[in-house]
């Protein structure tokens, strides 16, 4: 019992690191101030490797790009804002 807890404990700390460098990660690429073709890149690659996948990360990307282009938006801030609505819908729809 005593092993059980302690694999237990020592495997929500390692999820706990997990989703503080994921969402550190994420933070930091909105910090920069405008998206490149890089920033979209690596945008796109920590969605899958969070496990949103493929098919998701991919209708996400496509649905925020759109908001980008039609509302014109121009800088991380405004992306932040149109990702997180485009998951909101996603999630809702679901």
């Amino acid at each position: 019992m005593v092993n059980l807890f302690h694999w237990s404990k020592k495997t929500n700390l390692g999820v706990k690191r997990s989703k503080e460098a994921w969402f550190s990660k994420i933070s930091h690429l909105f910090d920069r101030g405008s998206f490149d073709e890089a920033t979209w890149e690596e945008l796109e690659e920590l969605l899958i490797l969070a496990d949103v996948g493929i098919e998701t990360t991919t209708k996400l990307m496509d649905r925020v790009k759109q908001r980008v282009k039609t509302d014109r938006l121009a800088d991380a801030s405004q992306v932040r804002s149109a990702l997180e609505s485009e998951m909101i819908k996603l999630l809702s729809v679901s």
